[in-house]
């Protein structure tokens, strides 16, 4: 393992100076109890409108149920705003209620 390490370790030294970086990429997440199913069709319109932004569909369980985090990476931020509001009116629309998580 130490040898794989060292090789990959060496391998990057080679490459570092010609790496460029690019536009930091962040994200916005919106919460709610909604199944993915109900969500999926609105999801897929509004991923169509905003080729530069990822969504991710995350669910998970909690004491009282099952919930889902809707997740939009990109590197815009207005961009990732409006995908973030138009997936709350989503949430909304379908009869939940949507849970921004924490910014980053």
């Amino acid at each position: 393992v130490d040898l794989v390490v060292s090789v990959f370790d060496q391998s990057l030294l080679g490459i570092a100076p010609g790496l460029v970086g690019g536009k930091p990429v962040m994200m916005r997440s919106v919460s709610c109890t909604l199944g993915e199913g109900a969500l999926a069709k609105g999801l897929g319109e509004i991923q169509a409108r905003y080729a530069h932004v990822d969504i991710g569909s995350y669910p998970y369980y909690r004491v009282g149920g099952f919930c889902v985090s809707l997740v939009a990476r990109g590197t815009d931020p207005g961009e990732l705003e409006t995908v973030a509001q138009e997936i709350a009116a989503l949430i909304t629309s379908l009869g939940g209620t949507p849970v921004f998580d924490a910014t980053t």
